[in-house]
């Protein structure tokens, strides 16, 4: 046999033993469960990115290329997501709401209470005031009159009727008027050529009293309401 034929006939033995030895090792390896040291790993064991989902092949795409799929809103979440913020900021504002109402109606409740205090107070001063004029001895009609006056008007009752009129409800508004009326009238008692013996200064004390307990229970009221 010539040296060429030789040399063909030992490729072609050792193709042979190749492909035999090969499908021998992976029968092998397919019957141990896994792969050979330092072999490629076989296409099964390979993730194919079309199976389990990331990527999607068109049909309109040049083959081999390949495209993430479309993005997708899920609608309930988002919803659900912007009606936990409307309704996050509803609660907090109607927080908010309440509170400035009952920090207003804290400041409201001690302005009036201290207006009602000082005009009960002023109307108090006045009458006991007036009381120790009647009872006063060595002055004149004149006198008595001058300073009965100068009495009604150094307790600041008038200033203090005003107020209470712009701040308090109208119908405790109308008994301030009524209690100040009251004391104006024991005020015109000393009018009277002598105050000491007049039949009305009685009657005229007994009103002035009635006027002030009504306004009194109604200031209050007015307070502990709301």
């Amino acid at each position: 046999m010539c040296p060429s034929g030789l040399g063909a006939r030992l490729q072609s033995e050792l193709r042979g033993f190749d492909s035999r030895h090969g499908l021998h090792c992976l029968d092998q390896a397919k019957r141990q469960g896994g792969t050979r040291p330092g072999a490629p790993p076989s296409l099964s064991s390979v993730s194919n990115p079309v199976s389990d989902g990331r990527y999607e092949r068109k049909a309109s795409l040049a083959p081999g290329s390949w495209r993430p799929y479309d993005v997708t809103v899920d609608w309930g979440t988002l919803a659900g997501t912007a009606l936990g913020a409307v309704l996050g900021v509803t609660t907090t504002l109607l927080a908010e709401r309440s509170r400035w109402q009952r920090e207003h109606s804290a400041r409201e409740r001690a302005v009036k209470q201290e207006l009602y205090a000082e005009y009960l107070g002023a109307l108090s001063l006045t009458t006991h005031r007036l009381r120790d004029l009647k009872r006063s001895v060595g002055l004149s009609r004149e006198e008595r009159m001058g300073q009965a006056g100068e009495i009604l008007g150094s307790t600041n009752a008038y200033h203090l009727r005003y107020q209470v009129l712009i701040i308090a409800p109208e119908h405790l508004g109308n008994m301030a008027n009524q209690a100040f009326a009251r004391v104006r009238d024991l005020r015109d008692r000393f009018d009277e050529a002598d105050v000491c013996t007049d039949p009305e200064w009685a009657s005229a004390m007994a009103a002035l009293t009635e006027a002030l307990i009504a306004l009194r229970t109604a200031m209050r009221a007015d307070l502990t309401s709301g």
